[in-house]
């Protein structure tokens, strides 16, 4: 299925780079693979090198959309030098997937989080991590409460500083925002690309959509999200060559948007 992308940076998070302080230095995207048991929520970690620390993270399912395969995300979070994911499986069948991490050489990297108490909610919720003053968010994650709930999103939310994470058809529970703060002013930019899905071929089916969030000439993804208007399955949220790419099965019509927090 083709889509229809429309490309659009959104905001300039900060121009300049202090003095004698260095860019934030990618050195490189690790992934590792994990697999999930029927009707379990499982997953798995992708860690790091010694000197590096994730920025940003995501996730690849081995979906596929005829016959269908159903894997839902419900968690994509920095932990320590690790990032994590988790998903649901939904099939009566093992299915596997990857935990992606883009690890980067920095100093004064930490991490902010944000919980809170959905008590149940059906349709959605969101929770927002939030930066102190002076400095900013170069990616961020979420974690749900448990079994056959949806991250809808994980996105820069509102301003340079704050990360939300978005769910849906959550049980009762503790949701969870994480944010990648850096004290140090590099130079950032806040990109977003977003796709429309087309009809699918069979009626009332899904088709797939995919978004691309590219980086200025030269500037790479430090981290990077995902989020859409309705109810989709997830296939992929991840760093690529110069962009962050999200890959999703959604009925016609639906929007999906890549972010993407690139270093000038």
């Amino acid at each position: 299925m083709q889509a229809r992308l429309r490309g659009i940076r959104v905001a300039t998070a900060s121009a300049v780079v202090a003095g004698s302080l260095a860019a934030i230095a990618v050195a490189g995207i690790r992934e590792k693979d994990f697999e999930v048991g029927p009707g379990a929520t499982e997953g798995g970690a992708v860690a790091c090198r010694d000197g590096e620390t994730p920025t940003g993270g995501g996730f690849k399912l081995d979906q596929r959309l005829d016959p269908p395969e159903r894997l839902a995300v419900h968690s994509t979070y920095p932990s320590g030098k690790r990032w994590k994911v988790e998903a649901y499986n939904f099939e009566g069948t093992t299915q596997g997937g990857s935990a992606i991490a883009v690890c980067s050489k920095a100093d004064d990297l930490f991490v902010r989080t944000k919980s809170a108490d959905t008590g149940g909610v059906e349709e959605e919720a969101q929770v927002t991590a939030r930066c102190p003053d002076g400095s900013k968010a170069l990616g961020g994650g979420g974690k749900g409460p448990g079994d056959n709930t949806f991250l809808r999103g994980s996105f820069p939310a509102g301003d340079s500083r704050s990360w939300g994470a978005r769910f849906s058809n959550s049980p009762a529970g503790k949701i969870q925002a994480f944010v990648v703060c850096d004290r140090s002013p590099h130079g950032l930019e806040i990109v977003v690309g977003s796709a429309t899905s087309d009809p699918p071929r069979r009626r009332g089916g899904f088709a797939t959509v995919t978004a691309k969030a590219e980086c200025s000439q030269g500037a790479l993804p430090v981290g990077g999200g995902h989020t859409s208007a309705s109810s989709t399955s997830y296939r992929q949220s991840r760093p690529v060559k110069g962009a962050w790419r999200v890959t999703a099965d959604a009925f016609e019509g639906v929007m999906v948007s890549a972010y993407a927090v690139c270093q000038k």
